[in-house]
């Protein structure tokens, strides 16, 4: 139970941390200028249509985690 199989855990740490950026990051923007909204929206749109391409393109694979971490990055 401590140590469970890495091809079927989740990455609860990095899912809290990019909730808290994304906080921050919205919150940051919020206090800026209107053209600084557009560039952080574009960024997270590019990330968000990365993370779908690579979910619909990519087969299925149990190890699929491991291949996440350039969108993590």
């Amino acid at each position: 139970m401590l140590t469970p199989n890495e091809d079927f855990v989740g990455n609860p740490v990095h899912l809290i941390l990019g909730l808290i950026a994304t906080g921050v990051l919205a919150i940051y923007t919020i206090s800026r200028k209107e053209r600084d909204l557009a560039k952080v929206l574009s960024l997270a749109s590019a990330i968000i249509v990365g993370f779908l391409l690579f979910c619909l393109l990519l087969k299925w694979q149990i190890w699929a985690n491991r291949l996440l971490l350039p969108v993590f990055i």
